[in-house]
């Protein structure tokens, strides 16, 4: 047998039948910085609820999709063998280097550039910010374009 709510009142049936999904953001920051709190009660202009989910790179597995339609990123987080969950988010936030010296998360990162899923921060430049040589060569063309207003040293 199925669970179900029950629904006394007219008004809330309503509410849950044009209630849009949340905005998920997911934030790749793996210490205690509580996202979370900081969204807590935020909604959009839209009158969308701000979810956030809180991951660090080695919690997460990325897949996308973009041959369908629908073009999807699914991420699979997995904190422990007994809390994983899975998260389609629309936005993401990353707060933590892509590589340390024991992990390199890049092949991660290629995967939410492949999704084209929005960020603060574009995915390009945190992608280029590990590769020194890619990220001045970038640098020299946008001066070459801009000449004296954008400086490179």
């Amino acid at each position: 047998m199925m669970w179900r709510h029950n629904i006394s009142n007219i008004s809330d049936k309503k509410m849950l039948a044009t209630s849009p999904p949340p905005v998920v953001i997911l934030v790749v920051q793996a210490d205690q910085y509580d996202w979370s709190s900081i969204f807590s009660g935020t909604t959009l202009n839209d009158g969308r609820e701000v979810k956030v989910v809180q991951v660090g790179w080695q919690d997460i597995i990325i897949h996308s999709d973009t041959y369908s339609t629908d073009s999807r990123l699914i991420v699979e987080v997995r904190k422990s063998h007994l809390e994983n969950m899975t998260v389609f988010p629309n936005f993401v936030l990353i707060r933590n280097e892509v590589m340390t010296p024991s992990f390199d998360g890049r092949q991660l990162l290629s995967g939410l550039m492949f999704s084209d899923v929005p960020s603060i921060n574009s995915l390009q430049s945190i992608y280029l910010s590990n590769d020194r040589a890619a990220m001045m060569g970038y640098l020299h063309r946008i001066n070459r374009k801009l000449g004296d207003e954008f400086p490179v040293i």
